[in-house]
């Protein structure tokens, strides 16, 4: 178990003596907490959460550590598992229950009586360093996503000011508008009426997509906005659909690129605009009156192309990652239980 945080060794921060990780209970962060300057755990084991959100994930760790709370920490009896092995296994074969009514917890005295199917020790470590081939590849992917995230902003907070300008358009003014200028704003309509699982026309609500239609409401592109819920995460749409009654569906006006204009509305925090104290709400007459500072056409298509790009590397490193996760997912239900052997 986790033991009481050693405040006299510990920091925040990394630093030159404070170099080993410090974690908590939780799945946040894979649970860091801090540094310490002493390793109170040698690596080459896991931890896993032994109470609340995540209750039962485990981590696999390499190096030193220090632990607090209830975490809880497993070591090898005189290398009777592997310590990788065993993190993947919990985390997919192994099935934890919930022993409290109130916020979930795991004892360790109760972790201790669970059964466990294990290879030999050789194949275990073989097994592990298969699966650890899929989960470098993911760290490297997730690594790349993070930095192409990253671009993604600063190119925003560049190209969506006059603070960087393409060749061709300096010393050209940018003017101030409202987005009821630029944009028509439409209702939402119920889709009780029209959802047919048959259909091929999607059905778009505040988190995404909800089914399926055979009649469209709207054609794209489109710009969809939540009315009520979740109001803070726009999403574009190509193509016809169906935009449920919580959201609003947006189309440009003349003179204006729906591209720049759906990049303008990703950078605003829509959530300072709510007008309820329940479920977050958003009028239509609050969202017109939205101000922005526009170029000219052709200046918004330029910018709305650049960001474009990077999304477009953004979303390939995301179905990249979701490949390799569906992959490992079929491997591990295949090596975890003997489905598939290793020789070693």
């Amino acid at each position: 178990m986790g033991r009481d945080l050693r405040e006299d060794h510990f920091s925040e921060l990394a630093t030159q003596s404070h170099i080993f990780p410090v974690f908590s209970n939780t799945v946040e962060n894979n649970g860091l907490y801090g540094f310490y300057d002493f390793q109170e755990y040698h690596g080459d084991a896991l931890t896993i959460v032994g109470r609340g959100i995540g209750l039962g994930r485990a981590f696999y760790k390499e190096g030193g550590f220090g632990a607090i709370g209830r975490l809880l920490v497993l070591r090898s009896k005189d290398e009777s598992f592997c310590a990788r092995f065993l993190s993947d296994y919990v985390n997919h074969i192994l099935r934890i229950h919930n022993e409290s009514g109130g916020i979930p917890q795991l004892p360790g005295s109760s972790l201790s009586n669970y059964w466990v199917t294990l290879p030999p020790l050789a194949e275990q470590r073989r097994i592990a360093e298969v699966l650890g081939v899929w989960d470098r590849a993911i760290e490297v992917a997730g690594k790349q996503l993070d930095l192409a995230r990253t671009q993604k902003r600063a190119l925003m907070q560049t190209l969506l000011t006059p603070t960087r300008r393409f060749p061709g358009y300096e010393g050209q003014p940018w003017k101030e508008v409202r987005l009821g200028d630029v944009l028509e704003i439409n209702y939402g309509k119920s889709p009780i009426a029209i959802a047919d699982d048959n259909g091929d026309v999607p059905i778009i609500g505040t988190g995404g997509q909800t089914g399926f239609s055979k009649t469209a409401l709207a054609s794209g592109p489109c710009i969809v906005i939540g009315r009520k819920g979740t109001i803070d995460k726009p999403k574009f749409v190509n193509g016809p659909f169906w935009a449920i009654d919580t959201t609003f569906y947006c189309t440009a006006n003349n003179g204006f690129d729906i591209g720049f204009l759906f990049n303008f509305l990703q950078s605003v925090d829509l959530k300072k605009f709510n007008e309820a104290s329940g479920v977050p709400s958003l009028s239509r007459e609050t969202l017109r009156s939205i101000q922005l500072n526009v170029p000219s056409e052709s200046e918004q298509r330029q910018i709305s192309d650049v960001i474009s790009i990077a999304e477009t590397e953004i979303t390939t490193l995301e179905t990249q990652i979701t490949r390799l996760q569906a992959e490992k997912k079929a491997l591990m239900q295949q090596l975890l239980t003997g489905q598939k052997r290793l020789a070693v």
